[in-house]
């Protein structure tokens, strides 16, 4: 969970009242936050990943004032027109998408401005993908002078924040720390850029905004940039740092920005308050108690919800727009229960209908686990869900999509590991000269009108003079201690070369492959070692040895 640091000094600003340490652990513990430690003034917490909002002072803050103060929902902002403007000009194909908001009225102190970084640095952790889908960018907007262009360039020079000399991108991508750790996500040639009317840089997003726009205590106006390459992500990035924003001032104003794009014209940011209906009757099913009317409209204000419309049997309630994890009616009965309080919910203790144990696929890949990890590899966990483009790059074309996905990066299932396992090499080898990665997990395999779900196991290594021989290694290490006898079939496979891949047979019957990764897939994921992976099917191995 990311772990916040705040001022308690800066909280009780916000939430109009002083508040103990006694209860404030309470109260955290009822946002599912966890104290950490009191340190003086400073407040240590961990936030749930569900409560993005909580990622920093304000959020908290407004939490804590509507719970113990107001009680009353949440005021809702007025989003203004504005002559702003963000054009897209030879935009970095890579990352298409750019936004734009404006931000006016605020009153900033040092520790506002540091928690507004802290908040931009935990979304692009959590949320962002540590800034390869989405990343932030926020800039003084008295400096900046509009229309605003987002542009590939292939060389430029600027300040990059916190820096007093001027550098070419290319030093700011082997100089800067932030240069060095993120270049990984841009290409070279096509570096993506912010640049106002008169040519001052704003941003190399995702690496670093520039100095010329730095927010200060003296600043009142902000811009907000996000670029990305997944747009509702980012509108929900968006109204995640609005509504932190508007917490730092008495008449804070939001405007939109109007975002030029070819032919197509965005605006930006969709700071829209969504309505949910609650049925009581559910909500009576779901926590076991009933609750009046009044009283259910009670606990959704002060957990800072407004509700518009209300009858006998249910309510439609207004969610604000920096609520991004409150998507569906269980998460509004999730929030009476907080503020009902989870302890005083009633319990029953529900008699075991049969006896449990460990399925055997599980003790098997626990087993696989424990000898990959003695052959020294080191283990990833990666989702199920994949972007397709990565699958189609690499030649894949037989998978599952889904049917209403979220985000494009997670829009269908994987039939392999393979192509998981090679993000991964990719994203460690940033970090290390050379890496030797496995990963079990579950895959979904389509054959004519059977679609059916598969343990695998897949392992890569690449580093300077990787050969299929190292791979056959590890296979045959593995096969040895599990005692299964075991032949090699050459064969073809568009992510291989051609002549070092092959088939792993077992009793004559196929349970995976070994190969030598092609240099074309390779320089397409941006590997520059070669690599050799092998995956087998733990599942029907299993069926084979029992």
């Amino acid at each position: 969970m990311p772990t916040v640091e705040v001022s308690l000094s800066d909280i009780e600003r916000i939430a109009k009242k002083r508040i103990g340490y006694e209860e404030l652990s309470v109260i955290l513990s009822k946002l599912k936050c966890e104290v950490v430690e009191f340190r003086g003034d400073k407040l240590i917490y961990e936030a749930s990943y569900d409560r993005p909002d909580l990622f920093s002072a304000e959020g908290l803050g407004r939490a804590l004032r509507t719970l113990l103060v107001t009680k009353d929902g949440f005021k809702v902002v007025d989003v203004k027109n504005s002559d702003v403007e963000v054009i897209t000009l030879n935009k970095p194909s890579y990352r298409p998408y750019v936004l734009g908001a404006v931000v006016k009225g605020l009153s900033l102190d040092d520790e506002a401005i540091a928690q507004l970084f802290q908040l931009q640095e935990k979304l692009h952790f959590s949320y962002c993908g540590d800034r390869a889908l989405v990343a932030v960018g926020i800039h003084d907007l008295s400096k900046v002078k509009p229309p605003i262009y987002y542009k590939a360039v292939n060389e430029y020079t600027f300040k990059p924040l916190g820096y007093d000399s001027v550098m070419s991108i290319s030093e700011v991508l082997s100089t800067v720390d932030k240069g060095s750790k993120y270049r990984h996500l841009v290409k070279e040639g096509e570096y993506p850029l912010l640049l106002d009317y008169e040519g001052t840089v704003l941003s190399m997003p995702p690496i670093i905004n520039s100095e010329y726009t730095r927010v200060t205590p003296m600043t009142r106006d902000i811009f907000i940039d996000i670029t990305g390459t997944e747009l509702n992500l980012m509108f929900r990035i968006m109204n995640l740092v609005i509504g932190a924003l508007i917490e730092r001032g008495d008449n804070v104003e939001v405007f939109s920005v109007k975002v030029l794009d070819g032919s197509t014209t965005l605006l930006s940011p969709q700071y829209y308050v969504r309505t949910i209906e609650l049925w009581l009757s559910n909500l009576r099913r779901l926590l076991g108690i009933d609750l009046t009317l009044n009283e259910v409209i009670n606990h959704l204000k002060s957990t800072g919800f407004n509700v518009r419309e209300s009858t006998e049997e249910s309510l439609l309630v207004e969610v604000p727009p920096y609520r991004i994890d409150v998507m569906h009616e269980v998460d509004l009965i999730e929030e009476v229960a907080i503020s009902y309080g989870y302890g005083e919910l009633p319990t029953e203790i529900i008699p075991p209908t049969h006896s449990g144990g460990i399925h055997p696929i599980e003790k098997f890949s626990k087993n696989i686990k424990d000898i990959m990890i003695g052959l020294n590899y080191s283990e990833v966990v990666n989702f199920m869900l994949v972007d397709p483009d990565v699958l189609n790059a690499l030649g894949i074309s037989n998978y599952v999509s889904i049917e209403n996905p979220k985000m494009k990066a997670y829009s269908v299932i994987r039939g392999s590991l393979i192509p998981s396992i090679l993000q991964s090499v990719k994203v460690n080898l940033a970090y290390s000269k050379g890496v030797r990665l496995f990963e079990v997990g579950d895959v979904v395999e389509v054959g004519g009108d059977v679609i059916k779900s598969v343990r695998k196991v897949v392992a890569a290594i690449s580093s300077e003079g990787v050969t299929l021989t190292d791979i056959l290694i590890t296979i045959k290490s593995l096969m040895n201690v599990l005692g299964v006898s075991y032949s090699l079939r050459p064969c073809e496979n568009v992510v291989m070369i051609n002549g070092r891949c092959g088939e792993v047979l077992v009793n004559g019957s196929r349970v995976g492959m070994v190969g030598e990764v092609h240099p074309k897939i390779l320089n397409y994921l941006g590997i520059n070692l070669p690599t050799a992976v092998m995956e087998l099917d733990l599942s029907k191995l299993l069926h084979l040895i029992l």
